[in-house]
């Protein structure tokens, strides 16, 4: 199995979030024109062009009603890459999953990660990630047991 991209762990938190982000084929969000969703394109424009004076971003991605309708990556970096982000996933997490309960698009922070994402789950079913809970994902939480590796003496 290789890892997810930063793309699918951001179309997936808007799924979370907002509901369906993908494509009718499922492979990736789907896309439009910034104004088809009622947004001026010149300021959704300006606002990829001013990304280019931070030099820690890499990546700019505007989304409007689950629709993906403008994105830019910057200092080398591009939709298929991976880059280490440290702790900030349990933050963009938590977030959303708050984003989510508020909205009333969770019931739960009881909601295993199987109920969420059951298609993703499905090619990996014995993934011992598929009983872990919002309210861990939140709370990061410890999921898995610790256990310590023999060393070669």
């Amino acid at each position: 199995m290789t890892a997810p991209t930063r793309r699918a762990f951001l179309v997936a938190g808007a799924a979370l979030a907002g509901g369906r982000t993908f494509a009718a084929d499922g492979t990736d969000w789907a896309t439009e024109r910034p104004e088809a969703r009622g947004l001026v394109a010149r300021a959704v424009a300006d606002t990829l062009q001013a990304g280019e004076a931070l030099p820690a971003l890499r990546a700019l991605l505007c989304a409007r009603d689950g629709v993906l309708v403008a994105e830019r990556y910057y200092g080398g970096a591009d939709a298929n890459g991976l880059r280490a982000i440290n702790s900030a996933t349990k933050s963009v997490c938590s977030m959303l999953v708050g984003l989510a309960l508020r909205d009333r698009r969770l019931k739960s922070l009881d909601d295993t990660v199987a109920q969420r994402v059951p298609d993703a789950i499905a090619d990996a079913p014995d993934s011992p990630a598929a009983s872990v809970t919002l309210r861990q994902i939140s709370a990061a939480a410890p999921v898995w047991p610790t256990t310590r590796c023999a060393t070669a003496s």
